[in-house]
C-alpha cells in the first residue's frame, strides 16, 4: 500500500487484513501527511525493500490524495502528481525486471476539508475514476461505498479521516477483488 496513514487509532495493520490467506506480500508504505508530489523523492528507498522480497511482482495499491488537497493542490494537480508517482514506480519495477500492477483508489471524505477542498477532492476522484493516463490496472471506488461516505460515522472513522477496524474491513473488502485480479495477472494462483 502506498499513501495514506492507515495504522493509527488501534486499527489492525493492513498486512493483517489484506494478506490473510493470500500468497502475497503486503506492506504498508504510508507516509502520514505527505502528498504524492512529496513522496516521489523518497520512492526508491521506500519501495526497493518491498520489491526485493518478491520474485513474481508487486501489486501497489495507491491510497492517498488527502494531503495533496490540504496542500492547496487542485484535484487535477493531485491526479497528475499521483500519475507521476505511478510512472516512477513502474520504472523502478522495470529496472528490476519485476512485474507490477497498480490499483488506483478514490479518496474517502474527511470532516476537516473545507467546501473548496471537498470540491477538489471530488475532482481528484473523478480523475481517478476516468484515469485518462491509464496509470491504473484496476480502479476501486472507495468514495461511493455507503459505509465510507460519511466521515462523521464513528463505526468506520476514528477521527473524521482515519478508518477504525470496521473502516479497514470495509476498505479491504472493496479492494480485495482488484488486488486478486492484479495478482492473477502477475501469475499468482489465488
Amino acid at each position: 500500500m502506498d499513501g495514506q496513514s492507515l495504522n493509527v487509532y488501534g486499527a489492525s495493520p493492513w498486512p493483517d487484513r489484506v494478506d490473510r490467506g493470500q500468497a502475497m506480500i503486503v506492506a504498508n508504505q504510508a507516509i502520514s501527511g505527505k502528498g504524492w508530489f512529496e513522496l516521489v523523492n523518497s520512492l526508491t528507498p521506500r519501495l526497493s525493500s518491498v520489491m526485493d522480497q518478491s520474485s513474481r511482482g508487486v501489486v501497489l495499491v495507491m491510497l492517498g490524495g488527502s494531503a495533496d488537497i490540504w496542500s492547496d493542490h487542485t484535484g487535477a494537480q493531485a491526479y497528475t502528481d499521483e500519475v507521476t508517482y505511478v510512472t516512477n514506480v513502474k520504472a523502478l519495477a522495470t529496472a528490476r525486471s519485476l512485474g507490477i500492477r497498480i490499483v488506483g483508489t478514490t479518496t474517502t471524505p474527511a470532516t476537516l476539508f473545507t467546501t473548496a477542498e471537498n470540491t477538489e477532492l471530488l475532482n481528484l476522484n473523478t480523475a481517478v475514476r476516468n484515469d485518462a493516463s491509464a496509470a491504473f490496472d484496476v480502479k476501486v471506488d472507495l468514495w461511493s461505498d455507503p459505509r465510507l461516505n460519511n466521515p462523521n460515522d464513528t463505526t468506520y472513522y476514528a477521527d473524521g479521516i482515519h478508518p477504525t477496524n470496521n473502516g479497514i474491513v470495509a476498505i479491504t473488502e472493496l479492494m480485495r477483488p482488484g488486488i486478486l485480479t492484479c495478482m492473477r495477472q502477475l501469475g499468482a494462483s489465488v
